[in-house]
């Protein structure tokens, strides 16, 4: 697949210059316009250039850190199964090795909410692959 950046690049700059304000909030699903991109890295359809994502924080007004999602999930840490959300049209994964941050003029439209417990189980999931977990001082020795 040849991949179109020159017409991901004419989008973005149409999204740059859109200045609406955007009310979003952590545990929200949200179409979200995040491109073509390199390799590996996640990118939107082909299409129109947008995937879902989970709102992960909400760090300003404008500002936040987000998952994307995909229906092609694997079993195993990296991927957070969502089940029972009639919003998504198909089985849905999070990827939590995809995390990144994104303006909120990238935002297309809200599709839908997580409840807490599930959100939960995402942060959980996300401290444990990343590592997260608090650290005990031991003394003098770590300096």
């Amino acid at each position: 697949m040849v991949k179109d950046f020159d017409r991901w690049n004419e989008v973005k700059k149409e999204l740059d210059i859109f200045d609406k304000d955007i009310l979003f909030n952590e545990r929200e699903i949200w179409l979200c316009h995040l491109g073509l991109n390199i390799g590996i890295e996640q990118n939107g359809a082909p299409y129109n250039f947008s995937r879902p994502v989970l709102i992960f924080k909400k760090y300003s007004s404008k500002h936040a850190l987000c998952f994307p999602l995909t229906s092609k999930g694997d079993d195993n840490k990296f991927y957070f199964p969502l089940f029972n959300y009639n919003f998504l049209k198909l089985k849905s994964y999070i990827i939590l090795s995809q995390i990144r941050t994104i303006d909120c003029k990238r935002l297309k439209r809200k599709l839908g909410k997580l409840s807490l417990l599930t959100f939960e189980e995402i942060k959980k999931s996300a401290q444990d692959t990343f590592d997260l977990k608090p650290r005990v001082p031991c003394g003098n020795s770590d300096i």
